[in-house]
């Protein structure tokens, strides 16, 4: 309990003088942050100080904003890869996906059209949930890109 206390107030320290005088309890976010999102090289506080740096300050998120946007970001992704995984589609070195089949699948688990789509962006193609880009190109000519057929 005192680390959470320790880390919640460090993080307040840390991250509130950049923020707008608004009041934020941390103690939720910072448990959440702990066990979906902590550093490997570095102590956490240290990790998201850096990513509020050098992306949340981008933003038009508050901190508490960002990162919980970086939390449901991270809750969207376990249910798509289970929502995929459900219906046969998971990473493999071997196995190959037409975008259809991933389309399609998604589509089913989210009962929504279009779930998936493929942006350009400078001459390359991406793929997309709903306006989230993946940020890896497709590219027409591999016809293969980390396990999706393109």
């Amino acid at each position: 309990m005192k680390r959470t206390m320790k880390v919640v107030f460090s993080l307040a320290l840390l991250l509130l003088p950049l923020a707008s005088a608004v009041d934020f309890d941390f103690t939720y976010l910072v448990q959440q942050l702990d066990q979906k999102w902590p550093s490997l090289k570095q102590t956490n506080l240290e990790f998201w100080s850096h990513e509020w740096k050098k992306h949340g300050t981008c933003s038009k998120l508050t901190q508490y904003g960002y990162f919980e946007a970086a939390l449901k970001l991270e809750k969207l992704t376990n249910n798509l890869t289970k929502i995929l995984a459900d219906r046969g589609v998971g990473p493999s070195d071997v196995n190959t996906y037409t975008f259809r089949k991933i389309s399609d699948a998604l589509n089913q688990g989210h009962r929504a059209h279009d779930l998936l789509q493929v942006q350009q962006e400078q001459g390359r193609r991406y793929a997309a949930v709903r306006g989230v880009s993946v940020r890896r190109p497709l590219r027409r000519e591999a016809h293969q890109l980390h396990g999706v057929a393109v």
